[in-house]
């Protein structure tokens, strides 16, 4: 991509940005300082040609002639006339009949009259060098174009509503208040004037301190949990797992009664009412593993633990007292590892005298499920998809963001961890303004307050033109 360095934001630049392919209308995009001498350029085709408020947003309805041709081509042209506008700058947007054809001889007649082809992105990019929206909401527009599912569409939506990035701008604007003042009292250090109270000081910056690990840990747990949701499905051997595999992924992996048919993991992908889940069927939890093929397969379990959204723990309700035992002590050790994991009860069929053991409610994602029968399916599907959408308390942050902002969040909290450190240790002010200087540098990193053209490139490059 191009960026700012050699597209210059006063030149005036045009694309089509609607999809591509025939639709009934088709929409070309311009901005740019001379956006309004260029349309009326354009409109003096019309007879007579409208005029063109400099000052007020407006829509003007013409049919305008085509080359070549006596027909009239029926447009409605969109203005906003001021640094107003998305980009900051004078725009408009042409929609007319959604022909290629059509769409490419108004484009390329924008550009005879002095408009040039825009790069990817460059509309949003405009936006974000005139101060519109923060780099974070750049990143969400991205976010919304590429969405799959309602899920992907609800998360970009959120940040490019503001998501971080108010939160983010307060941090920085109380910490530059309190820099301004720590080094004020610098000035006057032999006055014994105290422009800043130590306490309420270091008060507010464990307060910052806290924010700022929350926002890191949600960034780390959004790069391992992207767009995809990833349930495992766990438990003992012959605990039914592979038969609900089946079930919820309408697949037909070998399912038998012998223990440890599963010696690998299986995974499939589905997609429920717009939410995409990637099902593993992992190994049974054997108590004593020593051939290697069964090492492996406990390993590779182990490994889809680790990096799981959902682990769905399938308890049998045939199993032995002894099985019983084994099956919570088990699940026990998954709840002291802090793994995000929650308790299914199988083949309720076959449960003795119809009585199903007690199973703690808290752990409980619904009453059980038959596979034989499908009582329970319904529920299931239902309680999983609830589970999910509950546990995103992340999903302000775009995995694309994520990625990028993760090590400047984690370089913040240090230097602001070591400010809070030297403040509880009465130490020099001048040491605690620079860490603070240095919270304040991946802040400005996060927000694009800090830019190089190299991060404007990884950005804006994944943008499709005319967006």
């Amino acid at each position: 991509m191009q960026t700012s360095k050699t597209n210059s934001p006063e030149e005036t630049i045009a694309a089509i940005a609607s999809a591509a392919g025939a639709a009934a209308r088709g929409i070309i995009r311009l901005s740019g300082p001379e956006v309004l001498e260029l349309l009326r350029s354009f409109l003096s085709a019309v007879k007579p040609p409208p005029e063109i408020d400099p000052v007020s947003a407006r829509m003007i309805e013409v049919d305008y002639p085509l080359r070549h041709s006596e027909a009239l081509l029926p447009m409605r042209i969109l203005i906003w006339p001021t640094s107003r506008s998305y980009t900051g700058q004078p725009s408009a947007e042409i929609h007319t009949v959604g022909s290629p054809p059509l769409l490419e001889a108004v484009l390329e007649r924008l550009y005879q009259l002095g408009a040039r082809p825009a790069g990817p992105g460059e509309f949003t990019l405009r936006s974000f060098l005139s101060g519109r929206i923060s780099l974070v909401q750049a990143e969400a527009v991205l976010g919304v174009i590429d969405a799959s599912s309602e899920t992907d569409l609800d998360q970009a939506l959120t940040q490019l509503a503001g998501g971080i990035s108010p939160r983010m701008r307060k941090m920085r604007d109380q910490l530059l208040n309190d820099l301004a003042d720590l080094e004020a009292g610098l000035d006057f250090v032999e006055e014994d004037i105290e422009f800043i109270d130590r306490k309420e000081f270091c008060s507010r910056m464990q307060a910052l301190f806290s924010e700022l690990e929350r926002l890191a840990v949600a960034a780390q747990e959004r790069m391992i949990n992207t767009v995809q949701r990833r349930v495992v499905l766990a438990g003992l051997p012959n605990a039914g797992k592979s038969t609900l595999f089946n079930l919820l992924t309408e697949s037909n992996a070998i399912v038998s009664e012998i223990e440890g048919t599963t010696t690998d993991y299986l995974v499939k992908e589905v997609n429920w009412n717009g939410t995409e889940i990637a099902f593993h069927d992992t190994a049974g939890w054997e108590q004593n593993v020593t051939e290697t093929i069964g090492q492996s397969a406990q390993y590779f379990r182990e490994e889809e633990y680790k990096t799981a959204e959902l682990i769905l723990w399938c308890t049998s309700s045939d199993l032995s007292e002894s099985e019983t035992e084994q099956d919570a002590s088990r699940f026990r050790q998954l709840l002291k590892q802090k793994l995000p994991v929650v308790r299914l009860m199988t083949k309720i069929d076959l449960a003795p005298k119809e009585e199903l053991p007690e199973i703690p409610n808290a752990a409980l994602l619904c009453r059980g499920i038959s596979a034989n029968s499908g009582k329970g399916l319904d529920d299931l599907r239902i309680s999983l998809l609830n589970r999910l959408n509950t546990q995103m308390d992340h999903s302000e942050i775009l995995a694309s963001t994520a990625s990028r902002c993760k090590d400047s969040l984690l370089r913040a909290k240090t230097h602001l961890g070591v400010a809070i450190k030297l403040l509880q240790t009465s130490s020099g002010d001048e040491l605690i303004a620079e860490e603070l200087r240095g919270t304040l540098h991946e802040l400005g990193l996060i927000l694009g307050h800090v830019y190089t053209d190299d991060l404007l490139d990884r950005v804006f490059s994944n943008f499709c033109i005319g967006k």
